[in-house]
């Protein structure tokens, strides 16, 4: 396994996609772990921040709600892995513009990032539904996670 203190904060690439005004996809890919050959051991999911693009520079978004419980998920993989990421809950919707997405990668490092564009493409009686949800008193969130797989051959019984 290799020890995540021997990456340089460089070789941490992060890159998003499937981006809506609540959420998107972030890919990393970290160089220096050969895949088949190395693994290391990668925070996913955890606690994270989000800036806006002014004409001042970086302005951080401010929290809804700050949760001191959350850590994230540790995953061994190679030197490629993805995770959604929705920010609804923690910092509502989105205006189109440009963002970063701040996180920490690999234990002991400084927080990686990516910039993102929302797109101004939103269905306006939708936002509003969901603006007036985000902002009630409670509300459910079910969540479903579906994973498919080509060949069910490598499992055992």
């Amino acid at each position: 396994m290799k020890d995540p203190q021997q990456i340089p904060l460089t070789n941490i690439e992060l890159t998003a996609s499937n981006i809506t005004a609540t959420s998107m996809r972030v890919y990393c890919t970290i160089e220096g772990v050969e895949d088949g050959k190395d693994a290391i051991l990668i925070q996913s999911q955890g606690p994270f921040t989000i800036e806006k693009k002014t004409s001042k520079g970086w302005e951080a978004l401010i929290p809804r709600f700050t949760d001191t419980q959350w850590d994230g998920d540790q995953v061994l993989t190679g030197s490629t892995y993805d995770w959604p990421v929705d920010w609804s809950g923690i910092y509502g919707i989105l205006e189109p513009g440009t963002y970063r997405y701040l996180t920490v990668v690999l234990d002991g490092k400084a927080p990686s990032y990516t910039e993102f564009t929302v797109p101004d493409n939103r269905h306006p009686e939708l936002m509003d539904l969901l603006q007036r949800t985000l902002n009630s008193q409670s509300y459910c969130v079910r969540h479903t996670l579906t994973v498919e797989t080509d060949s069910l051959e490598h499992l055992n019984a």
